[in-house]
C-alpha cells in the first residue's frame, strides 16, 4: 500500500539564464513581455539539465525526501530524454511501476529562460494514451498536469476515489484549467484538498483579477472570498498560493493566512509545487491545516533558493529546521 501515488506528465527542464533581455509591461496588470533582441545571438549566463520534473513529478519526489511510500503514473518516451526522467525517479526512490514507456516516442521537454528571478517556459508537450490502472493501491492520490485528451482521466479517478476510498488532491494544470469549473465537476466533488494560485483560482471561478492598486487587506479579503468561493465546488480544503506575499488555506470554517519567510528568491520555478507536497505530506502525516501551512512555507522557500523545482525539496528535519528558524512567522486566521 502506497501513501501517495502521484499522477500527471513528465518532462525534462532545460534552464537558461540571461542577461541581455528587456520586459516590456502592458498598462494591464500582469501582462508583460521578455524581449530579445531579434536575429542576434543572446549570451546564456548558465545552463542547467533538470530531468524527471513537472507538477506531478515533482510532488512524487518531494513525497519521497519527506519520508512518504511514494509512486508516480506517467508517460515517457523510450529517448535519452525518458532514460533520464526514470533515472531520477529510481534515485529519489519513487516506485515506477506505473510509468508507461511508450515505444517510438520522443519525452516531453522543456526550455526556461530564466531573467531575474522570473522565467518564462518554452513547452514541447506530447499527446499520451492517458489510461489508468483499474486498482491503485493508494490512501492519497496527487492528481496535476496532464497534457491533452485527457478527459477520460477524470471519470478514472472518480471511480478509484470512490471505490478505493482515497482521499485525492488536486493540483489542477494549464490543460485542466482551460476545461473550466463545469467540466471539472466530477474532480473537484471528488477531491479532498485542492491546490493552485490565486491567479488560477480567479480563472477557475471566472473572477475578474483585482487592482494592482488594491491594498494588502484587499487582497486578502479577495483571495479568502475565492477560497470560500472554491469550497463550495466540493473540496474540504482549499490552499490558495500568492508567490513571495504568502499563502491561504480554507477548511470550510476558517481561513487560514501565512507570509512567506523572508528569504531573497533566486528562481521561482516549482514554488507553488513544493509548497502544495508540503502541505500535503503535512496532512498524511495527521497535522492541522495551520501546521501544514508551515511546511509548505518551509518547502517552497527552499526551492525557490535553487535552480529547478526538485534541488531544494526538503526532508522532515529540513522542514522543521527552516519552521525553526523564523518562529515569528506563524499561521493566522482572518
Amino acid at each position: 500500500m502506497f501513501d501517495l501515488i502521484s499522477i500527471g506528465d513528465s518532462t525534462h527542464d532545460t534552464f537558461v539564464e540571461i542577461d541581455e533581455a528587456s520586459v516590456l509591461c502592458d498598462i494591464k496588470p500582469n501582462k508583460c513581455l521578455l524581449c530579445l533582441s531579434w536575429a542576434d545571438k543572446i549570451p546564456a549566463k548558465k545552463v542547467t539539465q533538470v530531468p524527471g520534473v513537472g507538477n506531478s513529478a515533482n510532488a512524487a519526489v518531494g513525497a519521497a525526501r519527506l519520508g512518504l511510500n511514494t509512486a508516480i503514473y506517467t508517460h515517457i518516451g523510450d529517448d535519452l530524454v525518458g532514460e533520464s526522467i526514470l533515472k531520477v525517479f529510481q534515485k529519489e526512490k519513487v516506485n515506477t511501476r506505473y510509468v508507461k514507456i511508450e515505444r517510438g516516442r520522443t519525452s516531453n521537454y522543456s526550455v526556461v529562460l530564466n531573467y531575474g528571478a522570473e522565467r518564462t517556459i518554452i513547452v514541447k508537450h506530447e499527446k499520451w494514451r492517458y489510461n489508468l490502472p483499474k486498482k491503485l493501491k493508494t490512501k492519497w492520490i496527487y492528481y496535476s498536469s496532464l497534457g491533452p485528451d485527457h478527459s477520460k482521466v477524470h471519470r478514472q479517478i472518480k471511480d478509484l476515489v470512490d471505490k478505493e476510498n482515497i482521499n485525492l488532491v488536486f493540483q489542477p494544470g494549464t490543460y485542466q484549467l482551460r476545461e473550466g469549473r463545469d467540466n471539472l465537476y466530477e474532480i473537484l466533488c471528488s477531491s479532498y484538498l485542492i491546490l493552485l494560485n490565486k491567479e488560477e483560482a480567479a480563472i477557475l471561478l471566472d473572477e475578474k483579477p483585482i487592482s494592482v492598486k488594491s491594498t494588502n487587506r484587499e487582497v486578502k479579503m479577495w483571495v479568502k472570498h475565492l477560497a470560500r468561493g472554491l469550497y463550495e465546488l466540493g473540496p474540504h480544503i482549499v490552499v490558495i498560493t500568492d508567490g513571495p506575499n504568502g499563502a491561504y488555506v480554507h477548511d470550510g470554517s476558517d481561513t487560514w493566512y501565512i507570509k512567506a519567510y523572508p528569504l531573497k528568491a533566486k528562481e521561482r520555478t516549482g514554488a507553488g509545487d513544493s509548497f502544495s507536497i508540503g502541505f500535503t505530506a503535512a496532512l498524511i502525516r495527521g497535522k492541522s491545516v495551520s501546521e501544514a501551512l508551515l511546511w509548505g512555507n518551509a518547502n517552497a522557500t527552499s526551492v525557490v533558493q535553487y535552480t529547478g523545482a526538485q534541488k531544494g525539496l526538503l526532508t522532515e528535519a529540513g522542514i522543521r529546521k527552516m519552521i525553526r528558524k523564523y518562529p515569528k512567522i506563524k499561521p493566522r486566521k482572518i
